[in-house]
């Protein structure tokens, strides 16, 4: 398809990035009051009075001075909605039974959570919003009661199951800051995260699933805490599944512990402790607010030196960032359906299958899987059966599918019914041109009117698309172009220079660098260590351009692709 360079110039792609970048309080602002916040910001970057360690070398922040709750936006809000964007931020709680409930939105899937594999004997589940805010209440009654409060670290290493998705919640909901470790990481590398985080909490699942059955993680945990020299105080809360055919999980130790031993404790035990109000314990009904340059997490990247890089995420700039994306760049719907076949271990997960979808009051796919497990139609049954309207995976997961179905045989299955879906997102590797081009034909054959691929390029640094193809309900998207990862997303200034940091001509390839401040979604600082984060990414090009560097090379062309 040809497209003349007058309408890609005046594309409303273009000129949205351009506000983003030349108009910044206006354009984030506006994007802002998708926000329900505890104390609303005034300016959208500018100086902060907060002393955070997380501000850039001008003390500047995303939203400065401003204060929120991550996990009100995400559940509080939309089963209890304020009844305008001034109220306070009320929670339901036995103090406030006047609150109105929105029945709907309580009753409607927040997660489905699908877990195929045969030695599985609860292969699907759905999670409604108000049980989802039900566990979550429980569950940071629990880290509250084992001591854990505003600003502490927690690792979560758990497998792609609901309670991973409530213990993240359930941490926002107090202020505290979740490091969630990919589940089945070998020992070394959690006791290395362990030991980065200083947790005061480490939540572990009894076992993941491997296609060989399941994979016991106490051991590795307990390894793992043996090698850190950091020891979380408040120990391990740990939670035994029931359901997973041949899996014995182990016991909590519930004796004092010995000494240089840590305190352990079981999951399901603490909270029906917590539903009792037994010893002091009760539901956390509150949502504590935290500023908006405090971290709402942290996720470890791979270091060059062999230790890992704590990638921290900021409260105010990732909730409007997030809230802003999944309905502008991913074009979802309140009644949506998103398919986010990544995990929550990883950066995709975090932003794409919790804290997006949730943000705006959608439904997430949980998937706990192999995209040819049992077969290679199982992505496209699920599709299916939940009514999928975007999904979002590595090319890697594209190329097992064609691997084993090449003829699409599985897609086409006369019995699906794929109209449903609108989008399929690639991200995480270079998508060759060969397989954008199949599943955009597979699309418009198969998807919903208009379907179309979307690959996009981001990183654990950027928290969100750096650059992508908009897919907004106010105007028709740019269509893919197979071997481009599109135009940049608003609040990116991508740059491409040579190694001595001047801007090369278009068309040339050179390093790809985003000019400051980085957009709201990019990461402030790495966890406890302002050092490394200025070595890590400011020093290559410092004084000469002072750009970010981001470690990849790209080409922009003519059409700014």
């Amino acid at each position: 398809m040809s497209i003349s360079a007058d309408y890609l110039d005046s594309h409303p792609q273009k000129r949205i990035h351009h506000q983003s970048i030349h108009h910044r309080d206006e354009f984030w602002l506006k994007a802002a009051s998708s926000i329900h916040w505890h104390q609303p910001p005034n300016q959208a970057f500018g100086r902060s009075h907060s002393g955070s360690d997380y501000l850039d070398d001008r003390s500047c922040t995303w939203f400065p001075n401003a204060r929120l709750n991550t996990c009100f936006n995400a559940l509080d809000r939309h089963i209890y909605p304020p009844p305008d964007k001034n109220a306070p931020p009320l929670t339901p709680s036995p103090l406030t039974p006047h609150l109105s409930l929105d029945r709907a939105m309580a009753d409607k899937p927040a997660f489905h959570h699908v877990s195929p594999l045969p030695f599985q004997k609860r292969q699907s589940t759905t999670v409604t919003y108000s049980q989802l805010l039900d566990h979550v209440q429980l569950l940071a009654g629990v880290l509250r009661h084992k001591g854990v409060s505003k600003g502490d670290s927690v690792v979560i290493y758990m497998p792609m199951i609901p309670e991973t998705a409530m213990a993240m919640l359930a941490c926002s909901r107090i202020g505290a800051v979740h490091s969630v470790v990919f589940g089945g990481f070998a020992p070394k590398e959690l006791a290395k995260r362990i030991q980065d985080s200083r947790c005061k909490l480490v939540l572990a699942a009894s076992c993941g699933l491997e296609p060989k059955g399941p994979l016991p993680y106490k051991p590795l945990v307990d390894e793992a805490l043996r090698l850190s020299t950091h020891k979380p105080s408040s120990g391990l809360l740990f939670l035994r599944r029931h359901t997973i055919q041949g899996h014995v999980p182990e016991q909590v130790r519930t004796s004092p512990p010995e000494p240089g031993s840590l305190p352990e404790w079981d999951w399901e035990l603490e909270l029906e402790l917590t539903r009792q109000g037994k010893e002091g314990r009760s539901p956390c009904w509150e949502c504590v607010p935290v500023a908006s340059e405090d971290p709402v997490y942290t996720i470890y990247t791979s270091g060059t030196t062999g230790a890992p890089k704590g990638v921290c995420r900021l409260s105010g700039g990732h909730a409007v960032a997030l809230r802003y994306s999944i309905e502008h760049v991913f074009g979802m719907r309140k009644d949506d359906t998103m398919f986010c076949a990544s995990d929550l271990g990883w950066v995709v997960g975090h932003s794409y299958i919790l804290y997006g979808p949730l943000l705006l009051g959608a439904t997430s796919i949980l998937f706990e899987g192999k995209p040819v497990l049992p077969d290679a139609g199982i992505w496209w049954r699920i599709c299916d059966r939940y009514r999928v309207n975007q999904l979002f995976c590595a090319p890697t997961a594209l190329r097992a599918i064609v691997g084993q179905d090449p003829e699409s045989k599985l897609m086409r299955d006369p019995n699906l019914n794929l109209r449903s879906l609108r989008a399929l997102f690639l991200a995480g590797e270079r998508s060759e041109p060969q397989i954008v081009s199949k599943f955009e034909r597979l699309l418009k054959e198969l998807g919903a009117p208009c379907a179309q691929t979307n690959d996009n390029f981001w990183s654990s640094e950027s928290g969100s698309p750096i650059t992508g193809l908009m897919l907004s309900s106010a105007f028709g998207p740019l269509p893919a172009r197979p071997g481009s990862a599109g135009l940049p997303m608003p609040g990116m200034d991508v740059r491409i220079v040579d190694d001595e940091g001047s801007e090369l001509p278009r068309g040339s390839m050179g390093n790809l660098v985003l000019k400051t401040p980085l957009g709201p979604s990019f990461l402030g600082g790495l966890w406890m260590n302002p050092e490394r984060f200025k070595k890590s990414y400011f020093e290559r090009f410092r004084g000469k351009g002072d750009w970010f560097e981001t470690g990849d090379q790209g080409v922009i062309d003519e059409d700014g692709q």
